[in-house]
């Protein structure tokens, strides 16, 4: 007698039922981009602050404290994937800066600033882990950053011709706003901030996406609309007149240049990688000048703005070789008398204010999110082309990081872009979230460990 066989309906069409080794397509609503993400965008872009007691609090800082301990809990119990060696180097750096305040100044005199620095490092990165994990939202992501540029550019446009931040102007009828930085006009214009507290973040804001944002037009669109998409990322940036904005620019637009030009090359970033070390070494052997002077002299906008980035550094090291585990806290760091206390330097001033624990971390977890994404295999095509241009944004925010500072909603912006692109290190393929924390099987356990990625 032949038997029958009842087989329950499975949930997910096309998957069966039980079938855990595929995952369920993607729903509409986790295609698109989460109201979270644009709310912290936006915010961030909201020149307005109050205080709460000795606080200072602007919008992002409210959503990030909102969002601070859900998105924790979330990443515990591996709601967003596995736990990540960049996760845990994200969290790491936030450690060890919350310790070096402490053992430089004491608990009861950093609580607030060691509670910031804990927010506004791990929450952005949070944010982008969550809610931007897959194609659909990546392509809203740098979409909606390419509108929120064109957005500001006719303001920087106006300020960069008659020095008035008018959006400041007009917000502060109303409204504590961030205060019109007096600055020196450089080439006959003067320097945008338009809504941000200097123009170095001005700039560093419109000048980080041009990379994916011009792989991300290769889209079928017309051409003037993708020739008015890059051209207002290079207005914008070229208004704020940075020296950080120009380098990420100069850094981008060279590689997209030689990504063009070698297509079909076998190991052609091998091959850039190796021209770059034998630059270095003709200059080193040629010049007068350490490599380092020559490169910060034409990445500069005047010898001044080069003697000064070289001062910067050489004192700043001595700073680090002095404090090399906990750094000098909130001190002020030591350089000549003449000298302002302006430091334009993002990753050599993480090393001198939490020690070069932090920057270790920090930096690791940006070069392993290169090196993990640069060496996914992802079959899609159109992730790929993503992908290329999103490690050109993240060069261009790297060497940025050599020549200005990156604090506030900038700081907490970068963070984010870190995380926006994670899930292209499983292959492009969107994380499946996992709240069990009970291992029934102890080998299995002691196989994986808590971070299962980590080799």
């Amino acid at each position: 007698m032949n038997k029958t066989i009842l087989r329950r309906k499975s949930s997910t069409p096309g998957v069966p039922f039980g079938d855990r080794t595929h995952s369920a397509p993607t729903s509409p609503e986790r295609q698109r981009l989460s109201v979270v993400v644009i709310i912290f965008l936006v915010s961030i872009l909201i020149p307005v602050s109050f205080w709460i007691g000795p606080l200072r609090i602007t919008p992002y800082r409210l959503l990030l404290l909102a969002l601070f301990i859900p998105l924790l809990i979330i990443w515990l119990r591996r709601g967003f994937g596995r736990i990540s060696t960049p996760d845990v180097l994200i969290v790491s750096c936030a450690c060890w800066a919350v310790l070096a305040l402490v053992v430089n100044h004491g608990v009861e005199i950093t609580l607030e600033a060691s509670g910031i620095i804990l927010i506004e490092t791990i929450t952005p990165y949070f944010i982008a882990r969550r809610y931007v994990r897959n194609k659909s939202q990546f392509l809203s992501l740098i979409n909606g950053l390419v509108i929120l540029v064109i957005i500001l550019t006719p303001f920087a446009i106006f300020e960069t011709v008659t020095s008035r931040p008018i959006i400041l102007e007009i917000l502060g009828q109303a409204f504590n706003v961030f205060p019109d930085m007096p600055t020196r006009p450089r080439f006959g214009m003067y320097r945008s901030q338009v809504v941000f507290e200097h123009p170095i973040l001005f700039g560093a804001f419109c000048s980080s996406i041009l990379g994916a944002a011009f792989y991300i037009n290769k889209r079928p669109v017309r051409p003037i609309v993708r020739a008015f998409r890059i051209s207002s990322l290079l207005v914008a940036s070229v208004c704020s007149v940075s020296t950080g904005a120009v380098a990420a620019l100069v850094i981008q637009i060279g590689l997209i240049t030689w990504d063009r030009l070698t297509r079909g090359l076998h190991r052609r970033w091998m091959i850039l990688a190796i021209l770059f070390v034998a630059a270095y070494i003709v200059v080193a052997l040629l010049s007068n000048r350490t490599p380092f002077h020559v490169f910060v002299t034409y990445l500069t906008f005047s010898v001044e703005t080069a003697y000064g980035r070289i001062q910067i550094f050489e004192w700043g090291m001595n700073n680090v070789r002095q404090h090399p585990i906990f750094g000098i806290g909130l001190n002020d760091w030591e350089r000549p008398a003449w000298a302002s206390s302006s430091f334009d330097n993002f990753w050599l001033l993480v090393a001198m204010r939490y020690g070069i624990p932090a920057f270790a971390f920090l930096a690791g977890a940006y070069f392993v999110l290169i090196y993990r994404i640069g060496n996914s295999w992802i079959e899609d095509k159109e992730v790929s082309t993503y992908r290329t241009g999103f490690l050109i944004t993240l060069a261009g925010i790297g060497i940025a990081g050599c020549t200005v500072a990156f604090w506030n909603a900038i700081y907490c912006y970068l963070l984010f872009i870190l995380g926006s692109a994670h899930w292209m290190m499983s292959g492009a393929k969107e994380e499946q979230s996992s709240f069990q924390f009970p291992v029934k099987n102890p080998k299995a356990s002691d196989k994986h460990g808590l971070f299962p990625d980590l080799k």
